[in-house]
């Protein structure tokens, strides 16, 4: 169950599983460099098992503390949002106003109120500025992408840091598997003891929070997540 999980502290070579007596698992280090002692070292099962679902409660926070967060990010959004639209709205608005212009220099040729040559010259303009507008368009979208649901993505790994210790204590060996794939960078082993469990981001962050983190802690952890996950983060600072 924990194979691929977990490196060997003093080698830094894979911990592998092995049963005995057709029941019981142990890890201990292969060996790979064929100088290690820890080969012989085996740690039962149940007792590394239990060693992470203790350190998972760790990552507990205040679910009071993090409903207050998700609002605040949701006030902070509206009003940064309008911002945002203003800016688009505004390309958008001289793309409509290049159209009109087209279709008024076409009307001005057709009536014979210009030459050819500038009529050429003219539209030339209007279609260079169509594709400079375009790609700021174009440009905009792509640097902000529907901000409701990256916040309720950090929202939603907050909570799954908050129930995962239960989550992990009450799981098949399978879905204790995907737990761990979510949620571990590695661990080590030594002397049949977990020694250093690593975690990614943002659950390495909940790890290190305080028990009763302050408000002003966790919005700035929750900026901090957005960097990996591109959530609670915002394009420029509001004022």
């Amino acid at each position: 169950m924990l194979s691929g999980f977990i490196t060997c502290q003093k080698c830094g070579c894979a911990i592998t599983a092995e049963i005995k007596k057709q029941k019981y698992i142990y890890y201990h280090c292969t060996n790979g460099r064929g100088n290690c002692d820890q080969k012989s070292q085996n740690a039962k099962e149940e007792v590394i098992d239990s060693y992470i679902a203790k350190d998972m409660e760790e990552l507990y926070i205040s679910q009071k503390m993090v409903d207050i967060v998700y609002k605040a990010k949701l006030e902070e959004l509206a009003d940064l949002e309008t911002y945002e639209n203003h800016a688009l709205n505004t390309v958008q608005k001289a793309l409509e106003s290049l159209k009109t212009r087209r279709s008024r220099l076409v009307d001005t040729f057709t009536t014979g109120d210009i030459d050819e040559a500038l009529y050429r010259h003219k539209l030339q303009t209007i279609d260079n500025e169509e594709v400079t507008l375009t790609k700021q368009s174009e440009q905009l979208q792509i640097e902000n992408p529907n901000p409701y649901a990256t916040i309720e993505l950090v929202y939603n790994r907050f909570k799954q840091g908050n129930t995962m210790a239960e989550r992990y204590k009450t799981a098949s060996p399978e879905q204790k598997r995907i737990i761990l794939s979510e949620s571990l960078s590695n661990s080590f082993l030594l002397n049949r003891n977990i020694v250093d469990l690593q975690y990614q981001k943002p659950y390495s962050d909940f790890r290190n929070l305080p028990k009763k983190p302050s408000f002003l802690e966790m919005r700035r952890r929750g900026d901090s997540n957005s960097r990996g996950l591109s959530p609670w983060r915002f394009s420029r600072p509001l004022h």
